[in-house]
């Protein structure tokens, strides 16, 4: 493809680089020091779900009460290490821990890397609130002596790591996670819970504050750690363009080091000066990453342009402040071909936002394919020590969430469920393992908790699986829903997940299977990508139950009342999908598993008779139990009317308010003389 070319434009002024930089709150504690050694001793306490009981429902509509986000999908609850604690030398240090209901055997492992050393981990936690004590020790690491060096140096390698490990209720090993970054420079401990990039500026404040640096070369400094990182390749030619030429190419770097263009990123064109750069022009990567633009050489000094490009981590459909800065070329001449290629690290903040970015760009492509347009333009803000979660305004990504395009595009999906209308969601607290409407203490709340969480995680999977598919990108594309860094998940959605309605692994591993055109089971059905989102566009169901109606009118479509029954959403008649019975042979003795699960299974029935075609030939009286026989008069006249073929199906409800279904099972047939 050809990149795109600008002309001339006149200068803006703008001011990047020149002025004093935000500032960045500091946290700044004397260096803490063991009576007895010479290293920095932090003793950490945790304690696990304040104020509730694992195994008792929480009351309905809580939120957590040690966390203002509810914990991430599939996880085991939510840590949150008191970096202000740490930060201030209190002792202990406390670690905050939610356990999930109903999630057993939990320990809290605390860890540390580079400056800091863990010396006891894996204290196990008691059913009720309980503590353990883990000493860290933090010593300043080897770093370059002069303290500019040493603010722009790698500052990922030293952190605090908490980490939550329980069994859900099925039994698998589930983990929750929260990472702060240190940095004991040897007079003062910095912490950030946000990441590398926080505790760099951090640094730079510092040394602004006790006189190291002056604020110009704080400012400096602020900017190369704001901009900076990227790998580069520049030149300047001599040729025969009008004024200048600037060219280039722009890569982001994946977690296995594979890199990739950055498609659609605005790329700006600066002129450095004194006091204040100036703004040249901005134009935009192609499909390849690439990009051209032609601009004057009127430097104001006669002596040519300082030209150096920043890249914005913005993209179509979101706002992320993020940016990539080039090295400067100075006083370039006229005529000259300048060119600054750029590769983001997979490291830096400010770097792997353009991993982030990625993710959103292949969303935002998706959205257009189904939808024929992107919505307004949401802000992502990365990276957000609060965690990973919509607030109903902004997408907020952790630091460590950089290369999980499922948890990103989980959190773009609830952005787009509220445009489309297709979510009630309460929010607070919940687990992919439970049935939310006994975790949460209602149904009213657990059902359309389990499609507003379902959806987003069904979203970001299959546009991963339409869009970006054979790239080569880790954990992207495929059946699974990854979360690698601060937690480690794999979840299938190809597989059964039979826990019903009110589950958001149930909602997903559903509508997967509708979209899918992989046969599995009862699932013979492949609506595809196009169809799933139009039906739920223009009937908006913000639960299971709504969307079936959507997807089985009236109940008619055994594709989708086998996948319903797959998951025991529906009921599920007993016995052979097909039986082969005498002419003569008397009424059967039908027997069903109730469907959907947890305190709200289905719990009303009626079961229906008829030809192949459809026709309806006799429908039982409502039933409360799990079986039936039909009357020996009905079941002759079913057989004699049936043309040789009798179908049953069982149609369940639950009627616990609010009521939902009914749902209509997989068919069972009946084969007159076969």
């Amino acid at each position: 493809m050809t990149p795109p070319t600008v002309g001339v434009e006149a200068p803006e002024v703008v001011e990047p680089r020149r002025l004093p930089a935000e500032r960045t709150q500091e946290r700044l504690v004397p260096r803490y020091r063991q009576t007895v050694g010479p290293l920095l001793v932090l003793v950490l306490a945790a304690a696990t779900a304040i104020g509730v009981t694992p195994g008792a429902p929480s009351p309905a509509g809580a939120a957590s009460p040690s966390a203002a986000v509810p914990p991430k999908p599939l996880s085991a609850g939510t840590v949150q290490i008191d970096a202000a604690d740490l930060a201030e030398g209190d002792d202990p240090v406390a670690i905050t821990v939610d356990l999930l209901t109903g999630y057993t055997d939990a320990t809290l492992e605390v860890t540390g890397t580079g400056e800091a050393d863990a010396t006891d981990t894996g204290a196990e936690l008691a059913r009720e609130s309980s503590t353990a004590e883990v000493a860290v020790e933090l010593a300043p690491a080897d770093e370059p002596a002069d303290p500019a060096e040493a603010a722009l140096a790698d500052a990922t390698g030293s952190t605090v790591t908490a980490t939550l490990t329980a069994n859900d209720p099925d039994g698998s090993r589930r983990t929750a996670s929260d990472t702060v970054w240190v940095d004991d420079t040897g007079d003062q401990v910095l912490v950030s819970e946000s990441g590398e990039q926080d505790l760099r500026l951090q640094r730079v404040a510092a040394l602004e504050r006790d006189g190291t640096v002056s604020p110009t070369e704080a400012d400096a400094l602020q900017a190369e750690i704001r901009g900076g990182g990227a790998r580069t390749t520049e030149s300047v030619t001599p040729g025969s363009c009008v004024a200048v030429c600037v060219d280039g190419a722009v890569r982001w770097t994946d977690s296995g080091g594979g890199t990739h263009p950055v498609d659609r990123a605005p790329v700006q064109i600066w002129d450095e000066e004194g006091a204040v750069d100036v703004l040249v022009t901005t134009v935009t990567t192609d499909a390849d990453g690439e990009y051209t633009a032609t601009i004057d050489n009127n430097d104001g000094d006669a002596t040519g342009r300082d030209i150096y490009v920043r890249v914005l981590a913005d993209g179509p459909g979101f706002t992320l402040p993020q940016h990539l800065d080039s090295a400067v070329h100075t006083d370039v001449p006229n005529g000259s071909q300048v060119i600054h290629n750029l590769t983001a690290n997979r490291v830096a903040d400010n770097n792997t936002a353009f991993a982030v970015r990625a993710s959103l760009v292949f969303a935002g492509d998706h959205l257009v394919d189904l939808h024929g347009s992107l919505f307004p333009t949401v802000g992502v803000v990365f990276p957000d020590p609060s965690g990973s979660f919509f607030d109903g305004d902004r997408l907020h990504l952790l630091a460590l969430d950089r290369f999980d395009w499922d948890v990103s595009l989980h959190e773009y999906g609830h952005f787009i469920a509220d445009q489309i209308d297709i979510e009630a969601n309460p929010g607070g607290p919940h687990s992919g393992s439970d049935n939310l409407s006994v975790s949460r203490g209602s149904k009213a709340i657990g059902i359309p908790l389990a499609f507003g969480e379902g959806w987003p995680t069904f979203f970001a999977v299959s546009a991963l699986r339409e869009r970006a598919r054979g790239l080569g990108i880790p954990h992207v594309g495929d059946v699974f829903y990854d979360d690698t860094e601060d937690q480690v998940i794999r979840e299938n959605l190809e597989i059964r997940a039979p826990l019903g309605e009110d589950n958001e692994r149930t909602v997903t591993n559903t509508l997967w299977d509708l979209y899918d055109d992989m046969a599995d089971g009862r699932d013979h059905t492949a609506l595809g990508a196009q169809v799933v989102w139009n039906r739920l566009d223009a009937n908006d169901p913000t639960t299971l139950s709504a969307a079936y109606q959507v997807f089985s009118a009236n109940r008619t479509n055994e594709g989708v009342n086998c996948i319903f029954t797959h998951m025991n959403v529906s009921p599920r008649l007993g016995g052979p999908s097909t039986v082969n019975i005498r002419a003569t042979r008397g009424p059967p003795r039908l027997s069903w598993v109730r469907g959907n699960g947890g305190s709200h299974r289905n719990n009303s029935f009626t079961v229906r008779f008829a030809r192949n075609s459809g026709t309806v030939l006799f429908t039982s009286p409502v039933l409360r139990g799990q079986s039936y026989t039909p009357p020996a008069t009905r079941w002759a006249m079913v057989r004699n009317q049936s043309g040789g073929t009798i179908r049953v199906t069982v149609v369940g409800t639950q009627t616990d308010n609010p009521r939902t279904g009914p749902y209509r099972s997989c068919t069972k047939a009946f084969v007159i003389g076969g």
